[in-house]
């Protein structure tokens, strides 16, 4: 004798299924937690370049704008690293979604907390994303400049490292793959950005 097919639990009155609980794989978890730290040794090591006082750190304005760019960047990296666990399936209509929730929130209640970027993360992950590429773009060409300046053929080398850790960020299947990616191109910024504040003190040394 078949079984009848159960019902789903009815969702109670009144209450919107966007709001039920959003429980992530244990896979994603484990990716997460791993990003996070890595972003995190990322920033340390961006803070640690310039020290508790940047401003006596970094003399050239050009490196000072770059070391803005690095801030940013790793920021935004920071961020997308709680919000990378989106709707693959249908990207484009999820973000499309969440983008009005982000509006209408933002219009209603004129704030947007941690937790409204997470829950529309389907738009805000890309925003930070999106974030971190731009200002990576801009670092590595204002770098780009500087090393040919310093005639660093090692920052020029790596330089193109980063553009092809960028272009290829924008060709991977999941927004795991492009933070990856992403993350990447930052590490390989910083220790450009490093290299040429070395040379930028050794040229500017008096001694």
């Amino acid at each position: 004798m078949s079984q009848k097919p159960q019902k789903a639990d009815p969702i109670p009155e009144g209450e919107n299924p966007k709001s039920r609980p959003h429980h992530t794989p244990l896979h994603h978890l484990e990716w997460a937690v791993g990003a996070r730290n890595r972003i995190q040794r990322i920033l340390l090591e961006i803070h640690k370049i310039g020290g508790e006082r940047p401003q006596d750190t970094i003399k050239d304005i050009e490196l000072v704008r770059v070391y803005s760019q690095l801030v940013g960047a790793g920021f935004s990296l920071w961020r997308a690293a709680f919000l990378t666990d989106v709707d693959d399936k249908n990207p484009l209509t999820e973000s499309l979604s969440h983008a009005s929730d982000l509006l209408n929130k933002l219009l209603t209640d004129n704030t947007v907390t941690f937790q409204q970027d997470r829950a529309t993360r389907n738009w805000m992950c890309g925003y930070y994303l999106n974030s971190a590429v731009v200002r990576l773009k801009m670092a590595s060409e204002k770098l780009g400049e500087l090393a040919k300046r310093l005639a660093e053929r090692f920052a020029i080398q790596m330089n193109s490292e980063v553009a092809e850790a960028l272009t290829t960020s924008r060709q991977s299947a999941t927004a795991n793959d492009v933070w990856d990616k992403v993350a990447e191109a930052l590490e390989k910024t910083v220790d450009i950005f490093n290299r040429c504040l070395e040379l930028s003190r050794v040229m500017t040394d008096p001694k």
